[in-house]
Order: C-alpha cells, then structure tokens, then sequence
C-alpha cells in the first residue's frame, strides 16, 4: 500500500491539480491586470491538465466499483452530450475562447475524467502538498490586499451600485477558491504534516474572516460548515479526546457569535447585517423559473453547455449563461438527470466513506463529499477547480474497498515510512546500548 505515498506514482494527479491551480490564478488575480494574459495564462493551465492523461506509459482504470460503474460511465455520456449542445448562444471567437477557459465551461465538465487514472495513482500526500500551496496562495492575497479587505473595498458594498462593485464582492470569495480544499488536509490532522495543517487553518479563518467582512453568505457557510466537520474530525474521532462537548459548545457560539455580530453596529459587519436582510437571489431565481415554465425537456435534459436563461438584472445583458445556485446550474446546463448523476455518486461514496470504512482518512473524505452536495443549495457545480478535483479523488478512495479496509494504524504506517525508517538505527544503537 506504499502506492499511496509513492512520488513517481503521483505525477499525473500533480499536474492536474496545478493545473486547475494555474487556471484559478488566471481568472481570480491575473484577471485584474489584463483578461488576454488571463486567458493565455488559463489555456496553459488546462494543457498541464491534460500532461496528466498524456504522461509517459499512463494507463486509464476503470472507475470506481462494479455497480457504480455503469453511472458513471453514463455521467461522463451524458456530460459528453451536454458537450455537443451548444444552446442558444451565438458562435464567435469571443464565445468559443470564453467556453474553454472559463471555470464553468467545457474544462469543468471534463473533471470527473479524473477518475479514469484511478485511485491507485492518488497520492494522498501529494494532495495535502499542493493544498498547502493553495492555501498560501490564498493567504498571501489577503495579505497583499489587506488594506483594501479589510479597511476600506468591503463598505463601498453598502452604497455603490452593483456595476460598479462586482470586483468588490468578488474580493470576497477569491481567498476561499485557494483556501477550501484545505478543510481536508486539516481534517486528516493525524497523518498531514503540522506546518501544512497550521497553514490550512489560518488560511480557512483569514478566508472566512473576509467572506464576512464582503457578506458573502454561501462562502461564510461552506467554511462554518467546513470547521464544524473540522471539529467533528478532531473530538469525535480522537479516542484520547475529552472535548466532545467543548466541540458542540464551541460550534453552537461559532454560529451564535455571527449571526450576532453581523446585527451589530460595528462597521465590519454592516454588509453582513446588510446581506442578511436582503434576498439577492430569489429575483435571479424566479426569472429561471419564469423562463423554464412549461418547458419540461429543459427540465429534464437542460440546454447544453452554452444554455442560457432570460434574467434582466444586469445592465445591457438580458440573458445569462450561470446561475449562482448550485442545483439550478446543473438544471440549466443537463437537466435534472445530471443532476441526480451527480448527485448519486457524490451520496453512495460519502455513505461508504463514513459508514463502510476503518480509517479517519475515508471518514474525512466522506465529510467532503457531504459538505460538496449541501453547497449545491448554494453555489458548488461542475468547475473547473481544486475543489472539484479534490471531490473526485475523494469519490475514488471512498469507492475503494481495499483502502476503507485499510486499518489506522496501517495507514500511520504508510504515511510515517520514511520518518520511521530514519529512526531504526537511532532506536537499533539505543537498544544496542540497553542489552549491553
């Protein structure tokens, strides 16, 4: 089970999540200077992608266990399908450039093909390496605009108009795409390295500090949910752990102190207090029923990669081709049969994960899974992100019979090797030394 931590094996997963890392960097950071560098920089990105199906003697797997094959074999069909509708969007140059490096286009469908390099080529340690550059990455944004989180960009929210604060709200949520895949790495606290858990920590509060600061509510929620499962991890799962109900305390006052805080007069919490009050997005929400109304094959089979729906909110464009809420992406784009796909593999693999398994690592995993199908009320979909690929390579180790039968102390095993075959000649001389 060394394969697990083996280097040479993890090439192919390290250059698909850097790639989506690169990509990341693209449309959050580079973006703000210049969106042609944006998008070469994003074109790169999806090229070391693919280096990870193209690497040298690379042998695809068949995905997941028997049973569960046969729907993921017809997700990726019918996400292929999806591919080849267009919608009702023009083609241009513009459209096509737009449909290949955007997030939410073409590359983040092409995500789950993951699973084809199989679970045998996850390396774990690789994961919690790069969620630790990630993490960085995230915290040295905030720091680098600090002034502007947390001292002035966040309260022009409360009075400019949204054309001229989108780039503000979306300060808010840029830490959390580097920062969120960490909640795994710091969940699986016994066996990542503490310098990347500390990171990974500090970067989820810095993250979730400036989604409160912006009034990001589906950002605040995935990281409280996130820390709650944290906890969960850490008083429930450590037999030598006396603080389940410190974990149940601290949670509840989380929450409490929050909702609380964002009612207060304090300036750092007026947008907050602000959002809180306001429904921003049932008025998106009713122009997509409005305009699914009595369209049952939408419903079902939804309109493509490019589809669209009427929704005027925004000036000089009546038509959108997102929809911020998760489930209702997955509608407009494959209909409700993506959708319970989707949704079908990300359950069956959380069940396993949690119930089916022998070690903290696959409960960790299952948590993920979880945690990705609550944020569908939100805005989780189909993208091209660390997060998607960390799902993935979670739905692959969950379905793996052989690694949730993998006992903990087998697994400290694997993940201390190195570390436990540095000591042996320290430990061999002091036994040496005692028999003598």
């Amino acid at each position: 089970m060394l394969y697990f931590t083996d280097q040479k094996i993890s090439y192919p997963l390290a250059f698909a999540i850097s790639g989506v890392l690169i990509s990341t960097i693209a449309h959050n950071i580079i973006f703000q200077i210049s969106s042609s560098i944006a998008n070469f920089t994003s074109l790169f990105g999806v090229l070391i992608f693919f280096c990870a199906f193209a690497y040298y003697r690379i042998t695809l797997f068949p995905p997941l266990d028997n049973s569960t094959r046969v729907i993921f074999y017809l997700l990726i069909i019918y996400i292929l399908s999806v591919l080849l509708r267009w919608g009702d969007a023009p083609i241009t140059k513009v459209t096509i450039i737009r449909i290949v490096t955007d997030k939410y286009g073409v590359m983040g469908f092409l995500t789950p093909l993951i699973v084809f390099l199989g679970s045998k080529r996850i390396n774990i340690q690789t994961i919690f390496r790069l969620s630790y550059i990630s993490s960085l990455i995230g915290i040295l944004f905030i720091l680098f605009n600090f002034k502007e989180i947390f001292l002035t960009s966040h309260m022009s929210l409360l009075t400019g108009a949204w054309s001229d604060i989108r780039d503000d709200v979306n300060m808010g949520q840029v830490p959390g795409y580097f920062t969120l895949p960490s909640a795994f790495l710091v969940m699986s606290y016994k066996f990542a390295p503490p310098k990347y858990i500390k990171v990974g920590f500090i970067g989820l509060i810095l993250s979730l500090a400036t989604a409160i600061l912006y009034g990001r509510r589906s950002y605040i929620a995935f990281h409280l949910t996130y820390l709650i499962f944290i906890g969960y991890m850490y008083f429930f799962t450590n037999k030598k752990s006396k603080g389940k109900k410190v974990f149940i305390i601290l949670s509840v006052l989380i929450l409490v102190s929050i909702i609380a805080a964002s009612f207060s007069d304090s300036s750092a919490f007026n947008v907050l207090a602000d959002r809180f009050n306001q429904n921003t997005r049932s008025g998106v929400e009713d122009y997509f029923f409005t305009d699914f109304k009595g369209k049952p094959l939408d419903w079902i089979f939804g309109r493509g990669i490019n589809g669209t729906y009427y929704c005027p909110v925004l000036e000089g464009q009546s038509y959108r081709n997102v929809i911020e809420t998760g489930y209702l992406q997955f509608i407009l784009k494959g209909g409700l049969i993506l959708l319970f796909l989707y949704v079908y593999i990300l359950l069956k693999g959380a069940f396993l994960g949690f119930f089916r398994s022998k070690n903290t690592i696959c409960k960790a995993m299952s948590l993920v899974l979880f945690a990705n199908v609550i944020f569908l009320f939100s805005g989780n979909t189909l993208e091209f992100s660390f997060r998607q690929i960390l799902i993935w390579c979670c739905v692959m180790l969950c379905y793996n019979a052989s690694f949730r039968n993998l006992s903990e102390q087998m697994l400290i095993i694997n993940f201390k090797y190195k570390e436990i075959m540095q000591q042996l000649p320290a430990l061999a001389i002091q036994k040496f030394k005692l028999e003598k």
